[in-house]
């Protein structure tokens, strides 16, 4: 399942059924399910979604940054 829409090029595995519009002979693809593949797993997806949201918020600024303890 995906967190957001794909993107186009995105790939995706896509579970569902195939039907065929007799009237005039197309066939449809209704997804039930996607899973997304290769290095846009669905950990990416998650990840980026969570970071842009942090940085909309502001976040992520250089100027919120604090510097480490000494010890």
């Amino acid at each position: 399942l995906l967190p957001v829409d794909p993107d186009e090029g995105m790939e995706v595995r896509a579970y569902g059924t195939l039907t065929l519009y007799e009237a005039r002979g197309e066939y449809q693809l209704v997804a039930r399910r996607l899973e997304a593949l290769g290095a846009e797993g669905l950990w990416r997806i998650a990840f980026e979604k969570l970071r842009a949201r942090l940085l909309a918020e502001g976040l992520l600024a250089p100027e919120r940054k604090r510097a480490l303890p000494a010890y």
